[in-house]
């Protein structure tokens, strides 16, 4: 069975500060993993590797048998998303940042969806108006991993 995700002698640095050295690991679809350690450690660096949002010192990322290298970025944040520890909103409004995944799909919005989701982490319909300005720490995080899931990707980090 091929990996869906494999990191390859994955290493960061920040000048002479190494966050991240020799990393190693292969995922399967529908593995589920869990990555601890303590404050520092590297967990988000490693994620935010995987998501391509930095790029490693050292090593290799593959991608469905493919070096990430090889992906054009936006296709490959298409299915691999990143849900960040802090919600990034953009736009004015909740409906701004759910529209955002169809636009960048070039496919209507689905309305009816948006609000399901809504609907399943406890926000009404009216949130699709609503200021993201006005909304609380909670909130931003529940909108943001919306977003994230309208389409499902085939890797949530």
């Amino acid at each position: 069975m091929n990996s869906i995700l494999e990191v390859k002698h994955l290493s960061f640095s920040v000048g002479e500060k190494e966050i991240l050295k020799d990393i190693s690991f292969k995922i399967q679809k529908g593995d589920f993993l869990t990555i601890k350690g303590p404050s520092g450690s590297g967990k988000s660096t490693l994620l935010k590797l995987l998501a391509a949002i930095m790029n490693p010192s050292t090593g290799e990322i593959i991608y469905k048998g493919k070096p990430l290298s090889e992906y054009e970025i936006t296709d490959y944040r298409k299915e691999v998303s990143y849900s960040f520890q802090n919600a990034a909103l953009f736009g004015t409004t909740v409906a701004d940042n759910l529209m955002f995944p169809y636009e960048i799909r070039n496919e209507p919005f689905d309305r009816d969806r948006a609000i399901a989701l809504l609907d399943k982490v406890m926000l009404s319909e009216q949130y699709l108006d609503q200021k993201i300005t006005e909304l609380s720490g909670g909130e931003k995080q529940r909108v943001a991993l919306i977003r994230n899931v309208l389409f499902t990707p085939e890797v949530l980090l």
